[in-house]
């Protein structure tokens, strides 16, 4: 339906629950995961991602930025 209306991207900013069930359905195709150097013992998890889809890291004011793309869906 969106490619049909020439959208050819689509950020999805969103929690737990619906990130995970894109990653789960295969609806992604790549995703940009911030992780900080300051370690919080509370609140909820990020989304799982599969390891098999990690690409590259980047480091930018001690935050790293891990960048994944799928390998099966979409």
């Amino acid at each position: 339906v969106l490619y049909k209306k020439k959208i050819q991207s689509l950020l999805v900013e969103g929690g737990k629950q619906l990130l995970q069930s894109l990653i789960d359905a295969d609806l992604w195709d790549e995703a940009f995961v911030e992780k900080s150097s300051q370690k919080l013992n509370f609140g909820i998890k990020s989304p799982k991602m599969n390891p098999r889809d990690y690409h590259s890291i980047q480091s930018y004011f001690n935050v790293l930025f891990w960048h994944y793309t799928n390998h099966t869906g979409c």
